[in-house]
């Protein structure tokens, strides 16, 4: 997978106060989401210990093999209400789910906007990663949270660079300093919100992979199958933001 995404993008470059590769459990690792899929595969790749992550729910639904790739990639489904009321209860599963990882000393990476819009710009936060949180917290695990942002060049296509910053590993009491009473879901937004949009706007240019004659080299040796598939893909996704994704696939 690391060396699939090495073709993909030209360029990945990870910096901030905090190295992805040693992070130990119990973590909450919350990302904006501006590029689908890639989001969190780009961060978990980049973990040594297994990193979960939450993606929609309706695309397990498709077809039997989807669910069963999705999950060997540590996969969690989460339905909105976009998708239909008809599943969402089936979030109180996802949810407990996660408080399970984060028991065990594992690693959730969650996109706290739980949409994805093909934008850098953050959208309104959502409450379910507080909630989740919090709930571990209720059950005396000691998860602590560590803010993520994610830059793309672009937000369309192959060869592009991509910024991984992250932020300081915030624990429970980092929060109480930040006034967060235990119900207090949308301080713990507040916090988040300021502490991701400072990643994006302030990334540095530390590079940890460059290499663009072989990713030229790539292209042009695949270009008789990349851009049969590219149009392909690109005419199934139009509308949607999963262009990227499926190229990726």
């Amino acid at each position: 997978m690391q060396f699939c995404l090495s073709i993909f993008f030209s360029d990945i470059r990870i910096s901030g106060k905090t190295a992805l590769r040693k992070l130990k459990g119990p973590l909450m690792i919350v990302a904006n989401h501006p590029d689908s899929f890639l989001d969190g595969i780009s961060i978990a790749i980049q973990c040594d210990s297994p990193a979960y992550f939450l993606a929609r729910g309706d695309v397990f639904r498709k077809r039997p093999l989807y669910k069963q790739l999705l999950s060997s990639l540590h996969v969690i489904p989460v339905h909105r209400l976009s998708e239909g009321k008809d599943h969402l209860h089936e979030n109180e599963e996802t949810f407990n789910a996660c408080k399970a990882i984060l028991r065990n000393n594992g690693i959730v990476i969650i996109f706290i906007e739980g949409i994805c819009v093909l934008s850098h710009e953050l959208q309104p936060f959502k409450k379910g990663t507080a909630r989740i949180v919090q709930g571990s917290w209720d059950e005396g695990v000691p998860t602590k949270v560590l803010p993520v942002g994610l830059y793309y060049e672009t937000l369309r296509g192959i060869g592009k660079s991509l910024q991984i910053i992250t932020g300081p590993i915030l624990s429970r009491e980092d929060f109480r300093a930040e006034t967060l009473l235990p119900r207090q879901l949308k301080v713990f937004n507040d916090l988040m919100y300021a502490q991701i949009d400072h990643l994006i706007n302030s990334r540095e240019e530390v590079s940890t992979h460059h290499h663009p004659l072989l990713l030229n080299i790539t292209r042009l040796l695949h270009a008789p199958l990349y851009y049969p598939i590219s149009s392909f893909i690109n005419k199934k996704t139009r509308g949607t933001v999963f262009y990227d994704s499926v190229l990726f696939g």
